[in-house]
C-alpha cells in the first residue's frame, strides 16, 4: 500500500515535469544549483541568525539602562530619607519627590519613568503622590514577585521603546543602609519598583538600515558565487576533457605500436 502511495506520488504531473527537466538540463547547470542551492540556505540561516543576536544584544543593551536608571531612582530616594528639611526628611515632601522622579526621568531616550510603591510602604507611610499607583499588571506582578520583567512595545505608526520595572527590595545592608530601621518589613520584602520606558526606535531604525547592507550584500555574494562556481565547473570539465584526450591518444599510440610489432 505505502509503495503504491509512493509510486502514485512520484507519477504526479509536477514531480515527472521537474524529473524531465532536471534531465535535459547539462551538467554545469545541475552543478550551479546544488551548489549555490546549499550555500544560499547556510548564508541566509546565518545572517537571519546573526540579525536576531544583533537584536537581542541591543534589547539587552537598553534593559541595562533602564536598570541603571532604576538604581540611580532608589540611590536618589534613599539620599532623601536621610536629608533634613527642618526637622523633616526631604523626602517627606511630596513637591522635592515629584520634582526628583522628573527631572530624573528627563535623560536622553528616556519616555517614561515613574516610581511605584509597595503595599508595605503603603500600610506605613500614608499620603503616596497618584502617579506611584501600580497602573497594571506588570506593576503589580513585580511588587508581588520581587523579579525584573521587561516588554518591548511596538505602535503602528513605527514607534519603539522597551518598558523596564526594578523592584526595590527591602536589605539588611543595601550599600550600607539599613533598611528594616525605616521601613517595618521582613528582610527581602518589595518596598517599591521603578518603571522606565526608553525610546528604542533609533536602534531598530539601525537595526533595520544594517540588514538591508546584509541583504545587498548576500545578493552581491550569490552572484560573484554563481560565476565563480560556473568558472569552477567549467575549468573542472576542461581538464576532465584534456584527460580524456591524452587517454584515448596514449592508447591510439599503443595500438599503432602493437601492429609495428606484428
Amino acid at each position: 500500500m505505502k509503495n503504491w502511495k509512493l509510486s502514485a506520488l512520484l507519477n504526479t504531473p509536477a514531480i515527472v515535469y521537474v524529473s524531465d527537466w532536471w534531465d535535459r538540463i547539462g551538467l554545469q547547470l545541475r552543478l550551479r544549483i546544488l551548489v549555490q542551492g546549499f550555500l544560499i540556505v547556510v548564508l541566509v540561516a546565518a545572517q537571519q541568525w546573526i540579525s536576531i543576536q544583533i537584536e537581542h544584544r541591543v534589547l539587552n543593551t537598553v534593559e541595562e539602562r533602564g536598570k541603571t536608571v532604576a538604581d540611580g531612582v532608589i540611590n536618589g530616594l534613599n539620599t532623601l530619607m536621610f536629608a533634613k528639611l527642618g526637622k523633616d526628611d526631604v523626602i517627606s515632601d511630596r513637591k522635592v519627590c515629584a520634582l526628583f522622579i522628573q527631572k530624573m526621568g528627563e535623560s536622553e531616550h528616556i519616555k517614561e519613568l515613574r516610581v511605584i510603591r509597595g503595599k508595605g510602604v503603603d500600610d506605613e507611610y500614608d499620603g503616596g503622590l497618584p502617579q506611584e499607583k501600580p497602573v497594571d499588571d506588570m506593576d503589580r506582578r513585580v511588587l508581588v514577585s520581587g523579579k525584573t520583567e521587561s516588554q518591548l512595545i511596538r505602535s503602528n505608526d513605527g514607534d519603539a521603546s522597551l518598558r523596564t520595572v526594578v523592584p526595590f527590595i527591602a536589605k539588611k545592608n543595601f550599600r550600607t543602609t539599613n533598611c528594616l530601621k525605616c521601613h517595618k518589613v521582613e528582610e527581602g520584602s518589595v518596598l517599591g519598583a521603578a518603571s522606565v520606558v526608553i525610546d528604542i526606535k533609533d536602534d531598530l531604525a539601525s537595526i533595520k538600515k544594517g540588514n538591508t547592507w546584509l541583504w545587498i550584500g548576500q545578493g552581491a555574494l550569490q552572484i560573484i558565487l554563481f560565476f565563480l562556481i560556473g568558472w569552477a565547473v567549467r575549468r573542472n570539465k576542461q581538464a576532465e576533457l584534456e584527460l580524456r584526450i591524452a587517454a584515448t591518444a596514449f592508447e591510439a599510440q599503443e595500438g599503432i605500436f602493437v601492429t609495428d610489432a606484428n
